[in-house]
């Protein structure tokens, strides 16, 4: 994630796709996990922000993070991650993580985002 310097700002991860959810509302598992590292070269230092996932750009209750991290070398950081199983949903949705920064400059290295239907 290439953040704009705006602390006010979210940040959407999603990969781009709205994914259709059955027409009859079900429950949905969604898994989140993340490598995250502090892009500014202070030893010391550290970033930090939030991390939530949302449906449709609306948080999900109970599925909030809070990310702390330090500056790693080649890729490396702190590893982070978010499980929940959604309220019933149904249609086309889209799903994504947001995060805000809060000190300093936090990354996401890279990430994973998966989602299924359970019953």
């Amino acid at each position: 994630m290439q953040p704009d310097r705006s602390r006010s700002d979210v940040h959407r991860l999603r990969d781009g796709q709205r994914h259709r959810l059955d027409r009859v509302p079900a429950q949905y598992y969604i898994s989140f996990d993340g490598n995250f590292d502090n892009a500014t070269n202070m030893p010391d230092a550290v970033a930090r922000g939030d991390c939530r996932l949302e449906l449709d750009n609306a948080p999900i209750a109970g599925a909030e993070i809070r990310v702390q991290t330090r500056n790693h070398q080649a890729n490396h950081g702190d590893g982070y991650g978010i499980n929940v199983i959604t309220p019933p949903a149904g249609g086309t949705h889209a799903i994504s993580v947001a995060c805000n920064e809060t000190e300093n400059d936090l990354r996401v290295q890279q990430f994973q985002l998966s989602a299924f239907q359970v019953r």
